[in-house]
């Protein structure tokens, strides 16, 4: 059994608010009664029970005082808001608790405090307002921040983008080395695996991983491939190699005379851009096992479901030749095509070869530790 792996694949009133509208709206500014007496004696001459007095004249219970006519309970903007139920303006009718609050205006129009101008509330003020903050509308962008997730964001503002995380969104990277990915995976020969993947050693400073591929048939048994892998300043993604390990034992350590290019730069990945792949792939202990040469071509994103999701992915197809000097892994020439999701690598591969055979077949069937982002958004 051998594997074939070419390229090394609107306000709220308050009910006491409502109740003194209502009141005001049906009866007009002040309560009066409907009796009308014809003597202008005391009851109705402007005395005692009718005529400004204690009971209906302006006094305590109705006439301006605390309980109906003070600063407590009025909504001097009508906005639906009293000073008690938190309008920290009462001459401003587009402030009170709950407004939109723009940011940098100097109006704290939803009254909560907060600074108006820290938009994000990370504790940094943006560039225009005389900080530091190179995108204020980001709580997790900000000087000093951690730029250590593949997020495509400048975390800590140095103008440099996921510099400590593996250097491409589209190469096999976490921030994690306990990160992993499964794949249902089949190859040439009808054999299915379970297929994990792990990165075992992960440099972000240095640009370099190791992703261990463990493919297991199901019979107890399998096999490891270890892919070494390297993003280099420019962001080019590229796999040096990689080990070929059954029953505890390396039974291949081909090492690539060129690096396989797996993805350009991210900026640079956008359909129709091409590159070549020419290498030899030769052993320590056996010589040249093969040669390899491939020109892949970057084709329109495309939307893809696979078993762990739908993805937003680039596709990278490589029509290929393999001349094989070591009966490894054989002759042939075909196509693969690799859907690369920003912030997960491969989500979906198929390699098939001239005569129409599927040589290699991967389907992503779950993931930790990997960011999966929306297309254009790197």
């Amino acid at each position: 059994m051998r594997p074939a792996f070419p390229g090394i694949s609107n306000p709220v009133i308050s009910p006491a608010s409502f109740l003194a509208l209502l009141l005001v709206a049906c009866t007009g500014s002040k309560i009066t009664t409907d009796v009308t007496l014809d003597d202008t004696g005391t009851t109705d001459g402007g005395g005692t029970t009718d005529g400004g007095g204690t009971t209906d004249g302006g006094g305590t219970t109705d006439g301006g005082g605390t309980t109906d006519g003070g600063a407590t309970d009025s909504d001097q903007d009508h906005d639906g808001w009293t000073v008690a139920d938190g309008d920290c303006n009462d001459d401003n009718n587009t402030v009170y608790p709950g407004a939109t609050d723009a940011c940098y205006d100097g109006v704290d129009a939803n009254c909560d405090g907060s600074d108006d101008n820290d938009c994000d509330g990370d504790g940094y003020y943006p560039l225009d307002q005389g900080g530091d903050d190179c995108d204020d509308t980001d709580a997790t962008v900000h000087p000093g921040g951690t730029d250590d997730r593949a997020d495509g964001k400048d975390n800590n503002c140095n103008g440099s983008v996921d510099e400590d995380a593996y250097c491409n969104v589209f190469a096999p990277m976490s921030n994690s080395a306990s990160s992993y990915r499964g794949y249902a995976t089949s190859f040439f020969d009808g054999t299915s695996y379970i297929e994990t993947d792990y990165l075992v050693d992960y440099n972000p400073g240095g640009g370099t991983v190791t992703l261990d591929r463990y493919l297991d048939d199901g019979s107890g048994g399998g096999m490891t491939i270890d892919e070494n892998w390297t993003c280099t300043a420019d962001g080019t993604a590229e796999v040096l190699g990689y080990t070929l390990n059954m029953l505890s034992m390396d039974l291949a350590k081909p090492v690539f005379s060129s690096p396989a290019i797996r993805a350009l730069p991210q900026d640079q990945m956008i359909e129709g851009a091409t590159w070549t792949l020419d290498y030899d792939a030769v052993d320590g202990t056996s010589g040249t096992l093969w040669t390899f040469h491939g020109d892949a071509t970057v084709l329109a994103p495309q939307t893809i479901k696979v078993i762990a999701g739908s993805f937003d992915t680039i596709p990278v197809q490589v029509d290929y030749t393999m001349v094989d000097y070591s009966t490894y892994v054989g002759d042939r020439s075909g196509t693969v095509t690799w859907y690369l999701a920003a912030g997960m690598g491969v989500v979906y591969s198929l390699d098939v070869a001239t005569d129409g055979s599927t040589s290699e077949e991967r389907e992503l069937s779950s993931y930790g530790g990997f960011y999966p982002l929306a297309a254009g958004s790197y």
